[in-house]
């Protein structure tokens, strides 16, 4: 099974940071992203995103069930205007995470 890390763009201001990234292994893609720095201070926790992009509905669904129990929903589950539904949240450890589950055509 192939693994790849992809770094898709480093500031210049922030030569120390990844605005986007991703690890894949196989099918499974994990998209990263940086924050802090010259847009707010650093505070742990929320200074990463951690994106997941999940296969279906039930999937999508049990993750964000699992992942906020105890913790706090920024934006609920909901269809959005690109054919996705998508949600976020940070859970009881404080970290970020968004949730995205993109819908074939004609789904």
């Amino acid at each position: 099974m192939a693994t790849l890390l992809t770094q898709y763009l480093v500031l210049p201001q922030a030569p120390d940071g990844i605005l986007h990234g991703t690890l894949t292994v196989g099918s499974f893609m994990l998209m990263a992203s940086d924050a802090g720095g010259m847009r707010a201070p650093l505070t742990v926790g929320d200074n990463v995103s951690l994106s997941l992009h999940l296969d279906n509905e039930a999937e999508i669904n049990t993750l964000f069930a699992q992942l906020g129990a105890g913790g706090t929903v920024l934006d609920p589950l909901a269809d959005m205007f690109w054919g996705g539904r998508f949600g976020a949240l940070t859970d009881r450890f404080g970290i970020r995470w968004l949730f995205n589950y993109q819908r074939c055509a004609g789904e």
